[in-house]
């Protein structure tokens, strides 16, 4: 069930930009959604809900569902369907994760985000059918085992997350409108999740890895490729979609970062605290890219942001403690 369930993490996610996107909405509304997603996905760490909560949870997406078909342009009601959604699946998903192997995890997403395109006509039968397929889930979560523990966070990683979270959503939308196609700009998103994807075995099917070196020239390379993004997009040229492609192979080394902060803390370093500090960056890149945009007006302008930092992380990762 964890691989379903994680198929359809990515299907919501996306799906729900998707659908933001195709009806017109600002960037700093697609972003905004984005970011309901991300927060309920910080649910499961630290709260830990029980089966009543989550029954709860299920109400109130049917009643915000039926909202949604009485008036489709009520922005509130499709972020809070969003937010609510993403916590339900995140916390019976959480209680499925026993003896998972992550490259399958994060394929399945990948799966997922490819299934995107069917939210932008059919929203509501979407998400009836995702909240049909979490029932099944239901019976993981426990009655009476309500927990809260704030586990610590990790300032790299938290960067790093953040240099992600700041553009990977404006992207849709400006692919999108230079594209005209969202089947296309779904393609891109994948390939670029598939080459991020590929970097680790590749990496590590050619004898040790060093992470330092490897964190360092991945990022650094990321940022001087987040500048010729940026730079494509402003000109209108077809090159930013490879670029775009190509993206995931400077990300893809953050499989890096825990090699190296582990070190750095003598591997003193929990899950929890590696999922903490990941759902922290996600929704504080989506807060600066809504912070960006609500100043200056500039979505491209996130792209640099990423750039930076991508840079930041590489300091971050040099510095002691």
């Amino acid at each position: 069930m964890y691989y379903l369930y994680s198929a359809l993490s990515g299907s919501v996610e996306i799906g729900m930009v998707c659908w933001a996107v195709t009806n017109g909405l600002s960037p700093t509304a697609i972003v905004a959604l984005g970011m309901a997603y991300q927060l309920g996905n910080m649910i499961p760490v630290p709260y830990r809900p029980e089966k009543r909560d989550i029954i709860w949870g299920f109400g109130v997406c049917l009643f915000l569902i039926a909202c949604f078909l009485w008036n489709r342009n009520c922005f509130p009601v499709i972020f809070f369907l969003t937010a609510f959604l993403s916590a339900i699946l995140q916390s019976i998903r959480t209680e499925c994760s026993g003896g998972t192997v992550r490259w399958k995890k994060r394929l399945c997403r990948v799966m997922g985000f490819a299934s995107a395109y069917l939210y932008r006509d059919y929203l509501a039968i979407c998400l009836i059918i995702v909240l049909l397929l979490l029932a099944a889930g239901l019976k993981k979560i426990p009655d009476n085992e309500r927990m809260f523990l704030v586990p610590r966070g990790n300032r790299t990683m938290i960067l790093h997350q953040m240099h992600y979270f700041c553009y990977a959503y404006v992207m849709m939308c400006l692919s999108y409108t230079f594209f005209g196609s969202m089947t296309l700009t779904i393609a891109f998103f994948v390939i670029s999740w598939l080459t991020y994807l590929s970097v680790e075995p590749l990496l590590k099917k050619h004898g040790s890895v060093n992470p330092k070196r490897a964190l360092y020239l991945g990022h650094m390379g990321l940022c001087i490729l987040l500048l010729g993004l940026f730079m494509a997009i402003l000109h209108e040229s077809w090159t930013f979609a490879i670029l775009w492609c190509l993206s995931g192979l400077g990300g893809g080394t953050v499989f890096c970062i825990h090699m190296v902060e582990e070190q750095k803390q003598k591997g003193e370093i929990t899950q929890q605290d590696w999922s903490w500090s990941e759902n922290i960056g996600h929704v504080l890149g989506c807060l600066l890219a809504l912070l960006w945009i609500g100043v200056t007006g500039f979505a491209e302008g996130t792209i640099v942001l990423a750039g930076m930092l991508a840079l930041i992380t590489v300091l971050s990762a040099c510095r002691k403690g």
